[in-house]
């Protein structure tokens, strides 16, 4: 029995390989792969499709109308919001707060809020010590406050419960 360095798929099925098989880093390098012909493939399945049979039929008078109105008093209804339930976001009055500067920045941050409500919520601040800006879910109080903070505006968060 003679043991040679060249593989036996080399010379007998590849002879234009054999000039690559003497270099042992060709050797590894050189990788071929054959597809179909040897047949591992599984058959695809017959699948029944059934279509809508006249025995199938719904009368839709028998059934009468739905009684759902989707604002009854059930326990999905009553449960927080995902997303962490709603959060105010207040403006606290700081000396440094200029009304220009406010109202640039709430409208700039806070979605669907105008020059008079930024007014507003300034004025309230500046009278009573803090004002409700807007009251959303809890990520973008979080976000709102930070982007406010940023802009120069002193803010808090802080739960709503007037709307559970």
């Amino acid at each position: 029995m003679q043991i040679s360095s060249q593989p036996q798929f080399l010379t007998k099925r590849h002879p234009k390989l054999l000039r690559h098989a003497t270099c042992p880093r060709a050797m590894s390098v050189s990788v071929h792969a054959r597809l179909g012909g040897g047949g591992s493939l599984l058959d695809r399945p017959e699948i029944k499709q059934s279509g809508w049979s006249e025995d199938r039929d719904i009368n839709m008078s028998e059934i009468g109308p739905l009684l759902d109105t989707g604002r009854g008093n059930n326990d999905r209804q009553k449960a927080p919001p995902t997303g962490g339930g709603n959060y105010r976001i207040i403006l606290l009055n700081s000396p440094t707060h200029t009304e220009k500067a406010v109202v640039r920045a709430i409208t700039s941050v806070v979605p669907r809020t105008d020059a008079e409500h930024a007014k507003n919520v300034y004025a309230t601040s500046v009278s009573l010590g803090m004002a409700v800006i807007i009251s959303v879910l809890k990520e973008h109080a979080e976000h709102y406050a930070q982007q406010l903070y940023r802009l120069g505006c002193k803010t808090a968060i802080e739960p709503d419960t007037s709307t559970s």
